[in-house]
């Protein structure tokens, strides 16, 4: 098994985007830590059950340690319908959600803003709020005392990329979950008069570090939500030094603090953007 350590029992831990990229490091990762039993999630059934066979075949696994459904994060009736299989399995501690879309150097078109941001943004956005509003990331006894959910930034998603009153407005400290939404209701609004004009108002010239600057704010106003107390939200930056091991480490909770929520990590080291 992996070099990561519960302490005992079973920890839950949820990750969408499981079978490409990020996620699909990280969900290796998971599933090769004793203790944990890990759910991945993707857009493609047929892709996450070849994979799932695989990690049972490569590690030699218990067909209970991993498990597969499928998700595409830009449908809310799906996600609640995910949460319905992992309550059946008794909820989650740790959530990864790993799903992104990354399109740097593509042409920029309306259609490819909105699938970055319904994917990116909202993906998260709307997996958090559909469960953790309904207690599904909850503290296991002692194997966690706060529910964990990690979600995947970008080092290079800064806010220097902005005009200097969208700066102001994002680096507020009082800036709502809601006023950051509507922030991006607004960005998409002009994505769709016109996409071209979008850093001439401001705007990051990439949409993909566009959202990723969203994100980034998102998962500072979530951890500042009182019903959020029993959880920490933090973000990971992947590099390539650091495939997978901070968000695993984040996730079980045996990297961070369990009080201090809205943190970002980069090779395992807590920074500032």
């Amino acid at each position: 098994m992996g070099a990561h350590q519960t302490g005992g029992g079973i920890c839950n831990v949820f990750v969408t985007g499981a079978c490409r990229g990020f996620g699909r490091r990280v969900a290796s990762e998971l599933a090769r830590t004793d203790g944990v039993r890990v759910c991945m999630s993707a857009r493609s059934e047929e892709a996450g059950l070849l994979y799932r066979q695989q990690l049972i075949h490569d590690y030699g696994l218990h067909h209970d340690k991993v498990t597969f459904t499928p998700l595409d994060v830009r449908d809310k009736a799906r996600i609640g319908d995910t949460g319905i299989f992992l309550r059946a399995q008794g909820g989650v501690q740790g959530l990864v959600c790993a799903a992104s879309l990354c399109t740097r150097g593509q042409v920029v078109t309306t259609d490819l803003i909105t699938d970055i941001v319904e994917t990116n943004f909202w993906g998260y956005a709307d997996v958090v709020d559909a469960f953790c509003d309904d207690t599904l990331v909850t503290p296991n006894g002692s194997l966690a005392t706060v529910g964990r959910i990690v979600v995947v930034g970008d080092g290079q998603a800064r806010l220097g990329l902005l005009s200097s009153r969208l700066q102001r407005h994002l680096s507020d400290p009082g800036l709502t979950v809601d006023g950051i939404k509507a922030m991006v209701r607004d960005y998409e609004h002009n994505a769709c008069r016109d996409p071209h004009q979008l850093s001439a108002m401001g705007y990051a010239e990439c949409p993909y570090l566009m959202s990723k600057i969203f994100v980034h704010r998102l998962v500072h106003a979530y951890a500042a939500l009182p019903r959020q107390r029993q959880r920490v939200f933090s973000a990971v930056f992947p590099t390539e030094v650091d495939e997978a091991s901070t968000a695993v480490r984040l996730a079980l909770g045996t990297l961070g603090s369990t009080t201090s929520s809205g943190s970002m990590w980069e090779n395992g080291v807590e920074t500032d953007l």
